[in-house]
């Protein structure tokens, strides 16, 4: 008689998210015998997730609400869910996720219960107004879910330390993992030809302000006003809403306090130094066009996926120095490191590798053996599933 199939559940705040990052992994699970569910809000990503042969719970969840009755909602959602299907294995990820989840999974029985903490965001990170005030509840609450036998791993050293240091967590129930993993298959190096043309500058990310979105288009005004530059470099910027058409965008992005108007994105492309593209379903054409990948973000980062995939296409990065940002640079070779807020400190990377495109090319070759070595999604699955083994979950 074949043994009965186990059920894993990976939930996180948005389908997008985990049909993008997290596919992989479930598609890994899938290949170990598991049952795999997909819980979070229901939008149109949701039928990608599906299409993948794995089944599609949907939790109302509010990223940045705070109406209690509706928290209650979320809660109730994930007890429900993990009563009826009895899951072996839960794994979060998002801060929602992680408290709502872990405490419905402890009250349903769940023996394996797993987080990732990929940044601190809003709900830990810098905040104000009634979330600042909440932030100590949120953090007695945090510790009171992830107490043992609980699992949590962070995707780098600084926002490990900040749970520890807050006693959230305990050193033995920890671990690190470095990003989400990236598909080396899908995110290829294409011909490049650098010694016949201008270098190509790219950013794309949430439009967040403090994704430094900002420095970013004042830095390429710097550059593209240098007249020193005998070959003048373009700048292109990818990601938001065109004001007259938000429908290619997810709600749960643009209702984020912190998101750049339309408008604003529309009047800098008007100054004619950057090109903007609101945002795009599938950025491999567009990276295939680039040399180097910027992000001058000062938001508390995990690792940042779209760094991840410009360097599995072999791109150069410039990106600042800060948590979850610099875990992916090695300065001087893959790509450069420059001041957080600061254009001008951007403006002199960006003209330094504008004028030296052979270095350029030789960064992006570094940049696809630092992600194969590093960061791969064989190597974080397998790093993944070795925690699952600590939770008590052999897959």
């Amino acid at each position: 008689m074949a043994a009965a199939r186990k059920t894993a559940i990976i939930c996180t705040n948005d389908a997008w998210t985990l049909y993008h990052f997290r596919g992989s992994l479930m598609r890994a699970l899938q290949q170990r015998g598991f049952d795999v569910i997909a819980a979070g809000p229901r939008d149109r990503h949701a039928a990608l997730v599906e299409k993948m042969g794995v089944e599609f719970a949907h939790i109302p969840m509010d990223w940045s609400g705070l109406n209690p009755a509706r928290e209650l909602v979320t809660l109730w959602h994930l007890y429900r869910l993990y009563r009826r299907t009895r899951p072996a294995l839960v794994h979060h990820f998002s801060h929602k996720a992680i408290l709502y989840g872990s405490l419905a999974a402890r009250f349903a029985g769940v023996p394996g219960i797993v987080n990732t903490v990929n940044g601190l965001g809003s709900t830990l990170g810098e905040a104000e107004g009634l979330l600042k005030r909440l932030q100590p509840l949120i953090i007695a609450l945090m510790r009171f879910a992830l107490r043992p036998p609980v699992r949590v791993t962070f995707q780098n050293a600084d926002i490990r330390d900040f749970y520890l240091d807050r006693s959230i967590v305990r050193p033995e129930q920890m671990s690190l993992i470095l990003g989400s993993g990236i598909d080396t298959r899908k995110f290829t190096p294409g011909a490049k030809d650098l010694a016949t043309r201008q270098v190509q500058f790219l950013m794309f990310s949430r439009m967040l302000w403090a994704k430094g979105v900002a420095e970013y288009c004042q830095a390429a005004e710097i550059v593209g006003k240098d007249n020193t530059l005998a070959d003048k470099p373009r700048f292109t910027l990818v990601g938001g809403a065109d004001p007259g058409n938000q429908s290619g965008v997810d709600q749960v992005w643009l209702s984020n306090p912190q998101t750049i108007p339309g408008d604003w994105l529309v009047d800098q492309a008007a100054r004619g130094f950057v090109n903007w593209r609101s945002h795009q379903e599938n950025m491999l054409p567009i990276l295939g066009g680039a040399d180097v990948v910027v992000l001058p973000s000062y938001y508390p980062e995990g690792v940042p996926r779209s760094l991840l995939e410009a360097m599995s296409c072999g791109r150069a990065i410039i990106t600042t120095d800060t948590p979850g940002c610099r875990d992916v640079v090695e300065h001087g070779v893959n790509g450069l490191l420059v001041k957080p807020r600061d254009a001008e400190d951007l403006a002199r990377a960006m003209a330094t590798l504008a004028a030296d495109p052979e270095r350029v090319a030789e960064m992006g070759k570094a940049s696809r053996r630092l992600v194969s070595e590093k960061f791969s999604d064989e190597r974080i699955i397998d790093q993944t599933f070795a925690t699952y083994g600590l939770a008590g979950v052999t897959v």
